[in-house]
């Protein structure tokens, strides 16, 4: 039976609303307060909290931290905190640690026990926690606030697990675990094929095993099931492959959005083709009648979606059988001038790479050597995201001074400027700056997220390669781990 625990806590200054505290069935502890956000453990805590920040945290090395630092980093780790009175009041013994499930509207995250607050006062998480949950604490490089109350702490008492939480990720896999939240492989990629009878399917896949198959008719049938499955971003083309023998999906698909990117609409195609290059690149054609207008060699479900769009008199979209690529030119998306500066950014990155790259020789490169490197591409990341920035008309560093050309610099630039710190690697958004860490500790890198290719790799823009590339995520033997993402404001 759940136990409601009689407490005076209260939450922070100005919060009239009255947090509960409940022992429920299964042992679990359910908190519902606010979250001040806390600094503790971060190297600059005293700076971004001046107030209350401290470079320290009650779990440490000296009693069971395994992860980085000799605290628990507000701005890497999600943490929770509890006040000092705490098993005085509730009679639960909760230990440095323990896990728990941090919710707020529709967003959680995992997140371990690592500071002790103030006895009269409940509702506390890192800075990590508190971004992870929706909401970004900071203006002008300071902490400023938190989430009001509603936000909800399931504790787990007894479930520390030191020697696996040792970062985001390891905790949220523990937490996953703990709360039988291990959801089966999501699906991940398409695969599109015609039936004997020349009826166009799409195959959705998780891994290698087939989950839904879609016999369909119309366009906008094959644009519902592509939007149905948010963690796949490649659709390819099968190349005489028997058409696996599984159901259709039948989930809700919500509505289309308003697309980032505007298209030129093109009324006068009538039917589209999808079609295999030699070198199993996928393809899709526009035809007017018999004519081919357009045809796009896309690389992400995006990219093929929005190609779709561009014809709203064009309904049927079969598979070609043993048939030449047609040779036309592509249909060149148009920025729309209410985009976001995040739209601005990945479009301008998009359709005009090569204007990046000419931006950056001209102030980067050719001070080279005299001024910062003789290897100018290889070390010129943060100048090709600065490059980028300034020829969209958006709010960046100033050509030539550190924080346009190093990493740590560019860092402390964006968060200054109210720049989010996305810590979550499963939620990034097109435009996002991501930051990277050969060694998982010195930021050595920084790149352009565009869309995600599977759970481990995703299209991006940045220096190493000219145009649109593929990175490693999570690391490899040329690529550095990824450790935050930058979201401009």
């Amino acid at each position: 039976m759940t136990r409601n625990v009689s407490h005076s806590w209260k939450n922070s200054v100005g919060d009239t609303h009255k947090p509960t505290v409940a022992i429920l069935d299964n042992d679990h502890v359910l908190i519902t307060s606010d979250a001040d956000t806390d600094a503790d453990g971060s190297p600059d805590a005293k700076t971004i909290d001046p107030d209350s920040g401290q470079l320290g945290t009650a779990l440490g090395k000296d009693n069971g931290w395994k992860g980085e630092g000799n605290y628990v980093n507000a701005r890497e780790i999600p943490y929770y905190v509890l006040p000092g009175n705490w098993k005085n009041v509730t009679e639960v013994n909760c230990k440095l640690g323990d896990i728990a499930k941090l919710s707020y509207k529709d967003k959680s995250v995992y997140a371990i026990y690592a500071d002790v607050g103030p006895t009269k006062i409940i509702g506390e998480a890192s800075i990590a926690a508190v971004e992870a949950l929706g909401h970004n604490p900071w203006k002008d490089g300071k902490i400023v606030s938190g989430i009001s109350h509603g936000v909800t702490y399931e504790i787990i008492p007894g479930s520390s697990k030191l020697s696996q939480t040792l970062n985001f990720g390891t905790i949220q896999v523990y937490g996953k675990t703990l709360f039988n939240e291990v959801s089966e492989l999501p699906v991940t990629w398409f695969e599109l094929n015609r039936a004997d009878d020349e009826t166009p399917t799409i195959t959705a896949y998780a891994g290698s095993a087939p989950k839904y198959t879609r016999h369909y008719k119309t366009k906008e049938s094959l644009i519902e099931f592509l939007r149905a499955f948010p963690n796949a971003h490649t659709a390819l083309v099968a190349d005489k492959k028997d058409i696996p023998d599984v159901s259709d999906f039948t989930g809700v698909v919500p509505p289309i959005e308003q697309n980032s990117v505007a298209i030129n609409v093109q009324e006068s195609v009538t039917w589209l083709e999808f079609n295999r290059a030699a070198d199993g690149t996928p393809a899709i054609t526009a035809y007017e009648g018999s004519t081919p207008k357009y045809t796009r060699h896309y690389k992400t479900k995006e990219s093929l979606i929005e190609f779709l769009l561009a014809f709203p008199n064009a309904h049927t979209t079969p598979v070609a059988n043993d048939k030449d690529i047609i040779d036309c030119p592509d249909l060149i998306p148009i920025i729309p001038p209410n985009s976001t500066s995040a739209e601005k950014f990945v479009n301008f990155f998009r359709n005009h790479y090569a204007d990046v790259r000419k931006e950056v020789e001209r102030w980067f490169i050719d001070d080279i050597p005299q001024r910062w490197s003789p290897n100018a591409i290889k070390n010129g990341c943060v100048a090709h995201q600065v490059s980028c920035l300034h020829l969209c008309g958006l709010p960046h560093p100033d050509l030539d001074t550190i924080p346009s050309v190093n990493v740590d610099a560019f860092v402390a630039w964006a968060l200054n400027h109210n720049w989010q710190k996305v810590t979550s690697m499963n939620s990034l958004k097109p435009g996002d700056v991501c930051v990277s860490a050969s060694d998982g500790t010195d930021l050595d890198h920084v790149y352009c997220f565009v869309d995600y290719i599977d759970t481990n790799k995703a299209h991006v823009f940045h220096n190493q390669v000219f145009g649109l590339a593929v990175r490693s995520l999570t690391g490899d033997s040329n690529a550095g781990p990824w450790q935050f993402a930058l979201r401009m404001p």
